[in-house]
């Protein structure tokens, strides 16, 4: 037998495995079995209610593969965090510049009351002699 015939078989068998134990179509098998690697336990367990959770195929990677991951990792970690920091001291800068502002304008009333209090008093002092 052919390798090709014996895989159209095994599908067929599996197929009908899980066609026997659900409510599943031809259609709904061949999804599941395309999502779960053709792994019969996978989609019965789905289909009762157990872990639905599709195992990713990791690929072992190569050292120097996990080196530069690594510090690609650490790079963007170090990217994103000098963008926080650099976000924060410039809204920190506005805040300080408001309130630098906003402080300026207090002091200008305040000479303005005491330059008005002066006149008063200066007033009252020619008016008595």
């Amino acid at each position: 037998m052919s390798e090709s015939k014996q895989n159209v078989i095994n599908v067929e068998h599996i197929k009908s495995i899980i066609k026997r134990q659900t409510d599943y179509s031809d259609e709904e098998i061949i999804l599941k079995m395309q999502i779960h690697n053709n792994d019969p336990m996978a989609i019965l367990r789905e289909y009762m209610g157990g872990t639905t959770s599709v195992k990713k195929d990791e690929q072992n990677k190569t050292l120097n593969q996990t080196i530069y991951s690594e510090i690609r990792h650490l790079m963007d970690d170090a990217a994103s965090n000098y963008k926080q920091k650099k976000e924060m001291e410039e809204r920190n800068k506005i805040i300080r510049e408001h309130l630098i502002r906003e402080r300026a304008k207090s002091a200008k009333k305040l000479r303005e009351k005491l330059t008005v209090v002066k006149e008063e008093e200066a007033s009252e002092a020619e008016a008595e002699n």
